[in-house]
This record gives structure tokens, sequence and C-alpha cells, in this order.
């Protein structure tokens, strides 16, 4: 076993301990990676240090400073997930993320476990240009809500983003890799109708009965 794997280990059995992390920052940084193991003692700073607390601005500048120096070299390896773990577990409330703050943070979020969390469309807008990329048939008829284009890439809101053969579909129909992030059914509804307009009564006999394409 690895010291990232016992590490990893030590944090899994004690999840709601800081300790762990708190030593594994410790290890990182006593063995030439400082920056990730600041970035990781951030994380529990950050989750004991009240929304109003004057010192919290700052601690935050310096996350996302060390946010932007070390994600571009994440691939996912050990040493990336248990990071994302560390940052997932801070800012997760109730297994919701607001999806701005999933946009801010992909590459960790990418890079943690899918289950027991989803975004929160509240109140979300797409910018028209991300929305006008997804025909409107194809959002109502998949449940799927573009948030954000990158370069090659879509990121898209589904009520079911674990099923292969729907995100090789949107693949080939959008002509992009799918970014597929979880989000409640009735929130992706209520979502595409806010981005598209509610359906008349035609219009629902068409998606119903004709998947969308009459």
């Amino acid at each position: 076993m690895t010291h990232d794997e016992a590490f990893l280990r030590a944090m899994l059995e004690a999840p709601d301990d800081e300790t762990p992390r708190l030593v594994y920052a410790d290890w990182l940084e006593e063995n030439g990676d400082a920056e990730r193991g600041e970035f990781i003692r951030l994380q529990a700073q950050l989750g004991a240090v009240a929304p109003d607390d004057p010192a919290r601005p700052a601690l935050e500048e310096r996350e996302r400073r060390l946010f932007a120096e070390l994600s571009p070299g994440w691939r996912g390896a050990l040493r990336d997930q248990i990071t994302a773990w560390a940052f997932c577990r801070r800012v997760l409330r109730g297994g919701a993320v607001p999806v701005p703050l999933y946009l801010e943070r992909a590459a960790l979020f990418r890079l943690a476990p899918r289950s027991g969390w989803h975004v929160d469309l509240t109140g979300f807008q797409a910018p028209p240009e991300v929305v006008e990329y997804v025909p409107e048939s194809v959002a109502r008829e998949r449940l799927a809500l573009p948030l954000a284009l990158g370069e090659g890439r879509i990121t898209l809101a589904l009520a079911e983003p674990h099923v292969w053969r729907t995100i090789q579909d949107l693949q080939f129909i959008l002509n992009r890799e799918i970014d597929a992030v979880a989000a409640p059914a009735d929130q992706l509804a209520a979502a595409i109708d806010r981005h598209y307009g509610p359906l008349n009564s035609e219009e629902v006999i068409t998606v119903c009965f004709l998947g969308g394409d009459g």
C-alpha cells in the first residue's frame, strides 16, 4: 500500500475527522508537494470559518490561486482524487452544488465520486449561445440542460448522467465531448421551460408521441 492509499483509507474511515486530512497535508508538504498540501489544508480552514469572518476572503483568494496553479496538471491520479475528495467534502451541503460553483471548480468535481450529490439549478440561467447549441427537442426528449460550452466539450445537467448510451447519443448529436452532471428531474423540467419556454398542447403531443422530431 502506498502512502497516498494509506492516507486515503484513514480519511474514509473517519470522514468527519479533520485530523487525517491535516496529517496528509503535512506529509505532502514534507515530501515536495507543498502547494497541494496547502490546498488541502485550506479546505479544513475554510470549513471552519464562518461566511462573514473577515479572514475568509483572503483564504478563498489563496484557494483560487492554488487551484489555478495545480489543476491544469491533474489527470485523475490517486493524489488528484484525494484532493478532489477533500474539496468536495467541504463544499457539499445537502448533496447540492450551485451550478456556478460546479462550473468554477469542474476539474475537482470531475475527479470526485459522483454518487450522493447533484447540481442545484435553482435560479440558474445559461447564456443564450449555450442554450442555442442544444435544440429544444433534444433538451426535452433527453431531459438535458446545457450549462456551459468549452473547447470541444459541453457541460450538460442530466437526470441520469451515468447511462452511457445516453451520453454516446448526445455526443453524436451535439458533436462534442459530454461533461455530464446529475440534476433533479423536476428541476431539469422547470429549467428547460425557463430556458426554452413552456410547451403548448400541440408541442406536448409532438414530444410525447413523435419523439420531438415532428
